[in-house]
């Protein structure tokens, strides 16, 4: 349901009928609230640049996401070319959640894209790195989970990756982080995985496999993850080991092995690996585990 509030119809409208499509208005659109723009009959008289200076100074206010998505959808394929105005002339809004926004763009636009548009890389890539940019660090569960059911090919869902692993717009906390790891990354690539499909990246080596095929969110991920995604992954090669977090570790040393054989050999790799002097601090973060896990393994 909609909130109810009143519009100051008159002055909205005597501002729209002073301005032209190609005029920027910039100077005064901020005069007036999303709210009272949504609640127009049409807002086809705001020309992408006046949507994209709205934007700008309407973030920071308490604008709900019902709102954000009834004016966004009389704007229909206009809010592409506004959102592209707002990522090249705004500076990165700082200490703002933009989830709701971004939740609303996936709903009114990225949920509206055809099947082609979304296996064509170059398409997706204008839209992580140029439309989109702003939002990446506020991405949410739920946009996460909608996009990785998304009919992507590898390369357009390599597109998005590399927007999300090398995204520059602004610091992204751990717990988007680990949300677009979980509820987009590992869904995505388990989910084309079991229907016959595979979208990782060809590799060298271990190391290669988790670098091209995770990048910064690989400190999110659980060892076994690695091991689904790949046949050929192997955790105890000594280039693999120097990119294994403390708990990915644990994981190799107290999980028991698929043979039994091979304990010894794994025991064996880690600890040779883990008391080299260049390795002191991947020893000390790792000996609370190797505490814990002592007592119930004797």
């Amino acid at each position: 349901m909609f909130s109810v509030f009143l519009v100051n119809s008159s002055a909205l409208s005597q501002f729209l009928n002073t301005v032209t499509v190609n005029a920027a208005g910039s100077l005064n659109v901020c005069n007036f609230s999303v709210q009272q723009f949504a609640c127009l009959p049409t807002v086809s008289r705001l020309n992408p640049q006046q949507v994209a200076d709205l934007l700008a100074c309407s973030l920071s206010t308490n604008v709900t996401k019902d709102i954000w998505k009834l004016f966004f959808s009389k704007l229909g394929t206009q809010l592409d070319d506004a959102l592209q105005r707002f990522t090249n002339t705004t500076q990165s809004p700082r200490n703002i959640s933009l989830s709701s926004v971004m939740d609303v763009i996936v709903e009114v636009r990225i949920d509206r894209l055809s099947p082609q548009r979304l296996r064509d890389p170059a398409f997706v890539d204008t839209w992580m790195q140029g439309k989109l940019r702003p939002f990446l660090p506020s991405l949410s569960q739920g946009a996460l989970s909608c996009l990785s059911t998304k009919n992507f090919s590898c390369e357009s869902y390599r597109a998005i990756f590399m927007a999300l692993n090398n995204n520059n717009t602004g610091p992204m906390g751990n717990p988007t982080q680990e949300l677009i790891y979980t509820n987009f990354i590992r869904s995505f690539l388990t989910q084309r995985l079991n229907s016959g499909g595979d979208c990782t990246l060809p590799f060298n080596n271990s190391l290669d496999f988790i670098l091209q095929n995770f990048g910064v969110f690989s400190h999110f991920a659980q060892l076994q993850d690695y091991y689904n995604l790949s046949s050929s992954f192997s955790a105890v090669t000594l280039d693999a080991l120097s990119v294994l977090t403390p708990m990915q570790l644990n994981d190799l040393v107290f999980t028991p092995p698929a043979r039994a054989g091979d304990r010894n050999e794994i025991l064996r790799r880690v600890f040779d690996f883990l008391l080299q002097p260049s390795n002191r601090d991947k020893l000390i973060n790792f000996l609370p585990s190797l505490q814990t896990q002592a007592r119930p393994v004797t």
